[in-house]
């Protein structure tokens, strides 16, 4: 994106320094473009070195782009001055670069300090498949143990079933579809149960 096009906000967010920086905008808004135009001016005109930034996103797509975008934005700056030295070595330095996925970079960390942590070295990402199958097996023993023990909420169990014609694979997919919009939530559990009491109107 050319310079000239930044607008007011976006310019900020690119040269603003010495204080913490929270961005918040729409899909398409150019968040990518900015937080590339950041770090290459980091680099470009505060002359640190790209390896020494640390860059993380939440998906592997958003990692390759932003990687991809940073070569080009060296390539041009280089095409503008070909004997500068320092941007060159970037171009090298990119390739250790830590530009990752959170998921990715965390897993770093433990696998680094594995024997401060007391866990096992060869610990993985839980990728989204496995994922789906552990909450399944935790959701579907639950709902086992709610039919045998005969709890005292067995009964209002049975009710909510009923709204799902008695379907627990449906009843599965609703519980799942709640449970992934709840942990977008600082505090899932607590911001839950206070749109529940909102319900328990006393009169």
């Amino acid at each position: 994106m050319d310079e000239k096009r930044w607008t007011n906000q976006q310019k900020l967010a690119i040269e603003v320094e010495g204080s913490n920086i929270l961005v918040s905008a729409s899909a398409g808004s150019g968040k990518t473009a900015v937080l590339v135009e950041r770090v290459v001016s980091k680099v470009i005109h505060s002359h640190i070195d790209i390896d020494r930034i640390l860059v993380v996103t939440f998906t592997n797509a958003s990692a390759v782009e932003l990687k991809e975008r940073l070569l080009i934005a060296i390539y041009k700056a280089i095409d503008e001055d070909k004997n500068n030295m320092f941007l060159k070595k970037q171009l090298e330095y990119l390739n250790r670069a830590t530009i990752t996925t959170i998921h990715s970079f965390c897993l770093e960390v433990i696998r680094s300090n594995f024997y401060s942590l007391g866990i096992d070295p060869n610990v993985s990402i839980c990728d989204d498949t496995m994922s789906k199958l552990l909450k399944a097996k935790a959701f579907n023993n639950e709902l086992e143990n709610s039919y045998t023990s005969h709890k005292e909420d067995t009964f209002g169990l049975y009710n909510i079933l009923n709204l799902f014609n008695n379907k627990d694979e449906e009843f599965l997919e609703y519980m799942f579809k709640i449970y992934s919009y709840i942990n977008s939530f600082e505090y899932p559990l607590e911001w839950l149960f206070d749109k529940i009491n909102k319900y328990n109107i006393q009169d």
